[in-house]
């Protein structure tokens, strides 16, 4: 038996299985969630304000898994909706994490700036 043959047959009783679990599907919205979730990390870790392209790519990310999951549950949905929450999550730390920093560090300096700039023009004529 020559090995395109194997091949056919193996296709043919692939596509039989998958008509019997309830027809044909594509993974075509986990592959997206995947690639959207590891990109999310990736905004997130490498830029501050990547942050927030980083919070709205895991939301369409996990949006994509969650779709693949009621159309068909398999891995690849399952590691979007994982990839999707861990991208959320480190984005918003870091969103949180740069707040906290301008709260904390540069609004002190703006405000003594201010009083700086405010004391020089009452000792100026």
């Amino acid at each position: 038996m020559s090995n395109i043959y194997k091949t056919s047959l193996l296709s043919d009783e692939m596509s039989k299985k998958r008509s019997a679990e309830g027809g044909n599907y594509t993974n075509n919205s986990g592959v997206a969630a995947v690639v959207l979730g590891i990109l999310s990390i990736l905004f997130g870790i490498s830029i501050f304000l990547g942050s927030f392209a980083g919070v709205i790519l895991a939301i369409i990310s996990l949006v994509f898994a969650l779709r693949q999951r009621k159309v068909h549950s398999n891995i690849w949905s399952t590691w979007g909706v994982i990839l999707s929450i861990a991208g959320l999550a480190i984005n918003l730390a870091i969103i949180i994490i740069l707040i906290q920093f301008v709260r904390n560090q540069i609004i002190p300096i703006i405000e003594q700036a201010a009083q700086q700039a405010q004391q020089m023009q009452y000792v100026q004529p």
